[in-house]
């Protein structure tokens, strides 16, 4: 038995060492909680702080249509949820609206 552990640890055979991050399987991206129909505390709704024909709910629907999976994938694995991309996306879009100029 000695004579087979040496030579497994002298022998000239190469040793394949993975590491760590090959060894924990890639973890789901995790977005925090994003719900625009949520009730309040109060039965207050979002739609009763926005009024029909904003500018925001046009940003709002132009987003919700859109295909963002280019921006997940540079999202890295692991850590704590982020933001949803489109929420992001959204408050940039109405930010640079409303803008004074």
């Amino acid at each position: 038995m000695m004579g087979q552990l040496q030579h497994t640890l002298f022998s000239d055979e190469k040793i394949v060492v993975t590491s760590l991050s090959q060894l924990v399987n890639k973890r789901k991206i995790v977005f925090k909680p994003y719900y625009q129909d949520q009730q309040f505390l109060l039965p207050k709704n979002i739609d009763d702080f926005v009024t029909p024909g904003h500018i925001a709910r046009l940003i709002s629907t132009i987003i919700d249509h859109m295909d963002v999976q280019h921006v997940i994938d540079t999202y890295e694995d692991g850590g704590t949820s982020s933001y949803n991309p489109k929420m992001l996306l959204k408050r940039l879009d109405l930010g640079f609206c409303q803008q004074d100029l």
